[in-house]
């Protein structure tokens, strides 16, 4: 039993080991297209892996997460659907709010009604 559980913490370290090592230097990454954050995992300078120190900005590109980005991931379905392009309500599913199609663009269903007279 000890063994076994002995070889498991081995081979459980060993995976981690590699995963570590195909991390790239966060200057090498920074700066590049991404469409989602686990592209942007990077070892620090201080090589010490940090999953996430860089993000995957609005621009599309790992670098450090701004004020803008911050409010952006608040918004329903941000990387999915919200402001992006349709041509009918339906286009804008979304199940965190209700989106609509204003514009070619799909945005919070409130807006239509504040602009409206």
């Amino acid at each position: 039993m000890k063994l076994s559980l002995v070889l498991l913490v081995t081979v459980l370290m060993g995976i981690e080991a590699k995963h570590t090592l195909n991390l790239h230097d966060c200057s090498e990454i920074r700066d590049t297209r991404c469409s989602e954050d686990s592209q942007c995992a990077c070892l620090s300078h201080e090589n010490s892996p940090r999953h996430f120190p860089l993000i995957c900005n609005y621009r599309s590109k790992c670098w450090e997460e701004s004020i803008l980005d911050s409010i952006q991931r608040r918004l329903p379905c941000y990387r999915r659907i919200y402001k992006h392009y349709c041509l009918q309500d339906a286009d804008c599913q979304c199940r965190e709010a209700r989106l609509i199609c204003e514009d070619n663009e799909c945005v919070r269903g409130e807006m239509r009604a504040l602009f409206t007279d």
